[in-house]
């Protein structure tokens, strides 16, 4: 089993070494207006605000925003070229040609930049192309009071629409209020949304079975744990980054010879996970990950002690609180269609550990 668990711990090594680049169907239309079919480089939001690659003939070639009007996938999102005003967190403005996610198009048309440091936000109407700025504080003693020049910039725009006044009372600076308010502004107008972006997440659900690996504890006569999950991962953001939560139940039995006589314990654990972060490496069809979290954890134990047949002490009890737990491992995930996989992982505990194998499945989108 030892040589089994050092051979895992290898391959996940060489696997996140030798990760693929993977492309999807999509199109881009040049400066001249020419549609061009490709393969397109799939990653996520933040990596295509100043270039795409694509693969033609097994060649594969980049493209910066100033020589295309916009590029998409088959999946639909969508990214145009535009030179605008970008902000850095210091406060500095450039000029500069960059993709913008087109979010809502119509009338009334809104854009983001993502960044690592930041996300700014652009209207467009009429042609003209306007950025929107966050909101800052004013003063470092009163954090709660922040300059709202954004809300004015939309109020200019959908001022004869009532349907869309309303939201400014709760709008906030974030990508779900922007969308709801342009797109209401659209429809108040009588004209639907030429295009409107949802935002892809996958939503897994899964269970799993483990057993004991390598003991750390020489007494451990029995362990067994039984899990089942949900897992959500927002793909435009981050194909590598995703989140779990779910419930696992743990069975545990040790039989300790005294010098006086055995003591056989039992253990019975539910543990409740809110959250786990879980990290994958690369893109191939089998991906090792590693994970972490933490939870809460009920336990109901029996201990008996018996001298020969002779039960000496016998005591059954409850944990009378939660006690906190922390859920760390590594593991590796194949992914054998497009809605189905099977993975398996290695989970240190306190007596040892763990191997567990599991199975899940994609709800529909």
């Amino acid at each position: 089993m030892k040589r089994t668990i050092i051979f895992l711990v290898f391959f996940f090594l060489f696997q996140s070494l030798n990760a693929q680049r993977r492309f999807s169907k999509g199109f881009f239309v040049k400066n001249n207006g020419d549609t061009i079919h490709c393969q397109i480089q799939d990653v996520i939001d933040k990596q295509l605000t100043k270039f795409f690659t694509i693969k033609q003939d097994d060649s594969l070639m980049r493209y910066a925003p100033e020589e295309v009007k916009c590029f998409e996938y088959s999946d639909g999102r969508k990214f145009i070229g535009e030179h605008v005003e970008i902000i850095d967190i210091s406060g500095q403005t450039r000029k500069q040609y960059v993709f913008l996610k087109c979010l809502v198009e119509g009338n009334l048309s809104l854009y983001v930049y993502e960044s690592d440091d930041e996300m700014l936000y652009y209207l467009k109407q009429n042609n003209r192309l306007e950025y929107l700025p966050p909101p800052m504080s004013v003063e470092l003693e009163k954090k709660d009071e922040i300059d709202n020049k954004y809300i004015d910039i939309v109020r200019q725009k959908i001022y004869q629409c009532e349907d869309a006044e309303h939201i400014l009372s709760y709008l906030k600076y974030k990508e779900k209020r922007l969308v709801q308010l342009v797109s209401n502004y659209n429809n108040c107008l009588g004209e639907e949304d030429t295009y409107f972006y949802f935002p892809r997440k996958e939503v897994w659900n899964g269970f799993f079975v483990g057993t004991m690996a390598i003991p750390y504890i020489r007494y451990v006569e029995a362990d067994f744990r039984f899990g089942v999950y949900r897992e959500m991962q927002k793909i435009d953001q981050s194909r590598n980054y995703s989140s779990k939560m779910g419930v696992i139940f743990h069975y545990r039995k040790m039989i300790t010879p005294e010098e006086d006589y055995d003591s056989y314990y039992q253990e019975y654990l539910i543990n409740i996970v809110p959250y786990i972060a879980k990290y994958k490496f690369g893109e191939r069809k089998i991906k090792p990950y590693v994970f972490a979290g933490a939870g809460l954890m009920f336990f109901y134990f029996e201990e008996e002690r018996k001298n020969g047949k002779t039960t000496i002490y016998h005591e059954k009890k409850f944990a009378p609180l939660p006690e906190p737990s922390l859920n760390i491992g590594l593991g590796a995930v194949f992914q054998f269609n497009e809605r189905n996989r099977l993975f398996t992982e290695l989970v240190p505990t306190l007596t040892g550990v763990s191997l567990n194998f599991g199975f899940s499945h994609k709800l529909s989108d």
